[in-house]
């Protein structure tokens, strides 16, 4: 196998894939276009962008193969093109800023407020895009609200993947398409989205924490009486996602560092209270 030629196309297929970004930026820096016929290149070059990804993971997974002499092992960079093949896979640029709904479709989630959150996102700061990403299915209720739910995302303007279909317990090929699961996307995430009216507790509050992922969580009654008390932060609403909730959410995304302090310290709190470890003392104690 002649791997010169192998990492020239694999550079191709990087240039390709890189080109909706780079396209958008100097238009913003430069050119300043709006027009019908920007945006239907644009378009194009995602397209673009999706499959050149995807042939680039799987084209950089072979010449690992290749130069392992198939002893194919588990380290960083074969977890870095998987994590890459999912994104690609599911169409998600690397210049989106995702904001993730990790809940089944149902009305109490009220996922219309992650709606209007990344819409207000977007308005705010058009430096960068958003994309909402909601992992539910909507088996539990009929499917007026998850088709009403389409058209609120339609109406608002903003990029929405309905993906529950393809998140299971396992890996695997479904119907001739790809499926993941939960710890797939979680990484992806730039900021959760948690806005129920009311939870009997939070399951994905607390895989939130465990992921170490800043979040937005409506302040639902289980949340004010035992999860914020042990000391859990994040931005909070009440009820309406508010011109200060878009504000707290910037200022998060445009700080990592206070992010990377913020999760760190969400994820001892989760250690110190809601971990298996925890439970199991407990039940000790209550058996005892």
């Amino acid at each position: 196998m002649n791997f010169r030629l192998l990492g020239w196309f694999s550079l191709s297929l990087a240039v390709i894939a890189i080109l909706p970004f780079l396209v958008r930026v100097i238009n913003q820096k430069t050119f300043k276009l709006r027009s019908k016929g920007f945006f239907k290149v644009h378009k194009v070059l995602r397209e673009a962008h999706r499959v050149a990804g995807i042939l680039l993971a799987l084209i950089g997974l072979w010449h690992g193969y290749l130069a392992l002499s198939g002893n194919i092992r588990l380290h960083t960079g074969v977890l870095a093109y998987l994590s890459f093949f999912v994104t690609a896979a599911l169409g998600i640029a690397p210049d989106e800023r995702l904001i993730l709904q990790p809940t089944r479709i149902v009305r109490r989630k009220n996922i219309e407020r992650a709606v209007e959150l990344v819409r207000q996102l977007s308005e705010r700061d058009r430096q960068h895009r958003y994309i909402l990403v909601v992992t539910g299915y909507a088996g539990d209720e009929s499917g007026s609200y998850y088709d009403w739910l389409l058209r609120q995302a339609e109406t608002a303007g903003i990029r929405a993947l309905f993906i529950g279909d393809r998140i299971v317990e396992r890996r695997g090929v479904l119907e001739g398409r790809r499926t993941y699961t939960l710890w797939d996307i979680y990484p992806h995430a730039d900021f959760v989205t948690y806005l129920s009216s009311y939870e009997g507790f939070g399951n994905a509050l607390i895989e939130t924490l465990y992921f170490r992922k800043p979040l937005v969580v409506n302040a639902y009654t289980a949340y004010r009486s035992d999860i914020k008390p042990a000391g859990v932060r994040a931005v909070e609403i009440r009820e309406e996602v508010t011109p200060q909730t878009v504000s707290d959410v910037l200022a998060l995304l445009d700080d990592p560092v206070e992010v990377a302090r913020i999760v760190a310290h969400n994820y001892a709190v989760g250690q110190a209270h809601f971990s298996y470890e925890v439970l199991e003392a407990r039940l000790r104690a209550l058996l005892a």
